[in-house]
């Protein structure tokens, strides 16, 4: 139960893996969810993105034993990120 976050979609370009930079925006995630009173934080990554899957584990992700589905609403209004 609680507050939840989740990072959908998080790519690097090519040029900028290896490097750090995920794992920083993933820290810096955790932060803001921490300050917000977030709970827990959830990261969305394909099944086939094993690299991916083993940076998350790396940063204390664990695998759930359920799976995400989504219904995308037609009539939903595009979400616009607060400046």
């Amino acid at each position: 139960g609680g507050r939840e976050g989740i990072v959908d979609e998080l790519f690097l370009q090519e040029n900028y893996r290896h490097q750090g930079w995920g794992k920083q925006a993933l820290q810096f995630a955790a932060e803001q969810c921490k300050v917000r009173g977030i709970c827990a934080m959830h990261v969305d990554v394909n099944w086939i993105n094993e690299p991916a899957e083993a940076i998350y584990k790396h940063l204390g992700f664990k695998g759930l034993e359920r799976r995400r589905m989504t219904k995308w609403l037609a009539d939903c209004p595009p979400v616009v990120p607060s400046s």
